[in-house]
């Protein structure tokens, strides 16, 4: 092999490493809803769990999105506080979620009106990690009896 070919393989052997490493080549977070908690009647606390898979930690700078309930649009969740996820890492993330006594209504007669004993929620919106706007869609069926 000629000194070229192996400076050559070096370093392309150095970028792969390096970049593995710094997690740029697969930096992810594992996005899991856990819950919602009604404070008011208007104002939720919706729990996510962040799981980190790669090796390096990851900045959850902020998250917005719209939080449904049965398939209507129930309230919109924001996030500005900074949660860094460590390297194989797990934190839990609690987002205000704000929705409008109008809302409440119509999803609160379709739940009697169908006799429901579970009851559908979904957020869909993006995170943003480390400056990388990313969007994501979790589900959450909650269970109960009547």
């Amino acid at each position: 092999m000629n000194l070229g070919t192996v400076a050559l393989v070096g370093l392309g052997g150095y970028f792969l490493w390096y970049t593995t490493n710094l997690g740029i080549a697969g930096q992810t977070i594992e996005i899991v809803f856990q819950g919602v908690r009604f404070d008011s009647l208007t104002k939720y606390v919706v729990t996510f769990s962040m799981r980190n898979v790669s090796n390096v930690g990851v900045t959850v700078n902020a998250m917005t999105g719209t939080l449904y309930c049965r398939g209507q649009v129930f309230a919109n969740l924001k996030s500005f506080t900074p949660v860094t996820v460590p390297a194989r890492g797990e934190v839990n993330v609690e987002v205000i979620a704000e929705s409008s006594v109008l809302t409440i209504p119509s999803i609160i007669a379709d739940i009697i009106a169908q006799k429901a004993n579970d009851i559908d929620f979904s957020v869909q919106g993006n995170a943003n990690l480390n400056g990388l706007v990313v969007p994501f869609r979790v589900d959450k069926v909650l269970s109960f009896g009547i």
